[in-house]
């Protein structure tokens, strides 16, 4: 985020790993466990990890352009360790994934043919 912002972070799950960003609600999401979106900006390069963002603070982005102030407030931006943006990341675009299977399943079966998980009809 900034040259002030430290290398790494003390997880109390994890221990010691390296600092990641996430919206507060991508964070929340690890404690309530319900998916919020994960987005990321497609100018982060070769960053294994940027700044992510929820599906609501993806809303807000597009419907005022850029990063402001305001959007900045309500994403509250915070910091959590490696292993548990793996985990968000995983939670948040799982959902996702699980809705896209199901279309493509549906309309796989409608068509008569039936598929398997790797996609192969039979």
């Amino acid at each position: 985020m900034n040259n002030t912002t430290p290398a790494t972070v003390n997880c109390r799950v994890h221990g010691r790993q390296s600092t990641n960003y996430a919206c507060q609600h991508v964070v929340q999401s690890l404690n309530n466990g319900i998916p919020q979106g994960f987005w990321w900006s497609a100018s982060s390069g070769n960053d294994a990890r940027p700044v992510a963002w929820c599906n609501a603070c993806e809303a807000e982005v597009n419907e005022f352009g850029e990063w402001n102030e305001t959007y900045q407030a309500t994403a509250n931006i915070m910091p959590l360790c490696e292993k548990c943006y793996e985990l968000a990341k995983a939670m948040n675009i799982k959902k996702k994934q699980k809705k896209w299977w199901h279309v493509w399943k549906s309309l796989s079966t409608s068509s008569g043919r039936s598929t398997g998980r790797d996609g192969r009809s039979s």
